[in-house]
């Protein structure tokens, strides 16, 4: 859970350090890895054979928001700075104590302007798991999907993808270039090691992402991502960054079954990054679905 949470810390302050200001970026806490250690193989690819569902033992893999004690001061506080970004010279986290909710007992830590009015209060869990109460007064899970184990480390590889299918790439050569004649973009070699050529790359695609967000992302994008040329993996150079009023993300169950899950996906953004006095928000769903090859995802936001 911790590595999962560093790593698309890291991815993010990456895209935000790409188009925010230096006064901005230095208010933020530095990424504890780096982004280009963030890719890493999934844990269901495309080759492997995944287990069906029965062999969860009948569950979905969710994790229901429940906590037997609140966690201490110190680890809640830290939890909730790894979890949300802000200017620490605009806002800052107050411990609150713990408190009883029905499914069990948190820490509550509040973000609020610094000598000024709260914009959020986050319910810490002893599994790790973060919360804040969505408009129906349900708990949220805060950047991290209720998933178990055995799809965090797929949502990981799904995110970092998708992001930076939408806001560039960290690892393009900018000298190795290839100037595509047919939409004039400029597409720089993926530097991967792992992807020696274009069917390598599409296959690991396959193994995190269904068909058709594939086709949708590459076949049928005027403007795609990444294409191939002489057989390896160029990727579009450049990108619109990452928004820097971005200030956390929260997932709850919209709907589970054994064919599919659905997530509604909330991402919460500051007015102003430097005087913050309130936070709007965008929810859109986040869906996968199960197939031969196990759990895919078929859509998947980008609330950078």
């Amino acid at each position: 859970m911790k590595r999962i949470t560093a790593i698309l810390t890291a991815f993010l302050l990456l895209m935000l350090t790409a188009c925010a200001p230096p006064e901005t970026v230095k208010s933020i806490s530095q990424p504890v890895q780096s982004a280009a250690e963030s890719i890493s193989p999934p844990v269901q690819s495309a080759g492997e054979e995944a287990l069906p569902p029965a062999a969860l033992g009948g569950r979905l893999p969710l994790i229901q928001a429940f906590s037997a004690s609140a966690p201490g001061e110190e680890d809640a506080v830290l939890q909730v700075k790894q979890a949300v970004q802000y200017d620490e010279e605009a806002a800052e986290l107050i411990y609150q104590g713990a408190e009883t909710l029905s499914e069990g007992s948190y820490a509550k830590v509040t973000l609020a302007v610094q000598d000024g009015p709260a914009l959020m209060d986050f319910y810490v869990a002893d599994t790790g798991f973060i919360y804040v109460k969505n408009e129906g007064g349900e708990l949220a899970s805060v950047q991290i999907p209720p998933l178990e184990d055995v799809l965090l480390e797929n949502y990981e590889q799904a995110f970092t993808l998708a992001a930076a299918f939408t806001l560039g790439w960290p690892e393009a050569d900018e000298q190795d270039v290839y100037l595509d004649p047919e939409d004039g973009y400029t597409y720089g070699l993926l530097k991967d090691s792992r992807f020696s050529d274009y069917e390598t790359f599409y296959n690991y695609l396959g193994g995190i992402f269904t068909g058709r967000w594939i086709e949708e992302a590459l076949e049928e994008n005027e403007n795609a991502p990444a294409v191939a040329h002489d057989g390896k993996v160029y990727v579009r150079l450049g990108g619109r960054g990452g928004n820097i009023r971005f200030a956390f993300v929260t997932f709850a169950a919209e709907e589970a079954d054994d064919e599919k899950i659905v997530l509604t996906q909330t991402a919460y953004y500051y007015d102003d990054i430097e005087e913050p006095s309130a936070l709007s928000s965008e929810s859109k769903l986040c869906r996968l679905v199960y197939t031969g090859g196990g759990w895919l995802f078929d859509t998947l936001p980008v609330y950078l």
